[in-house]
């Protein structure tokens, strides 16, 4: 028989939404400064820096949409998959 879930308060499920959409966001203006950097002046080191940039933008759009999905489905139960 598998163990029971915890359940996670949703105040702490917004918290980590807000968080997870807080990094989201820094890191898509990050991305947004390291482009028109190579678009101002082409450089393989800022073009690095904007691939890496881009996949942590990616990483961490997961994580927010997997955070908000948490949050939905304690605060809406049966709505949080949609």
């Amino acid at each position: 028989m598998p163990a029971a879930k915890t359940p996670v308060s949703p105040d702490i499920l917004r918290r980590e939404t807000i968080t997870a959409g807080e990094r989201l966001n820094f890191a898509l203006g990050l991305e947004q400064q390291l482009h028109e950097q190579l678009l101002k002046q082409p450089d393989r080191t800022v073009l690095a820096q904007w691939k890496q940039c881009r996949r942590s933008v990616e990483s961490f759009a997961a994580d927010y949409v997997s955070a908000l999905r948490a949050y939905r489905s304690c605060v809406t139960p049966g709505e949080g998959d949609s």
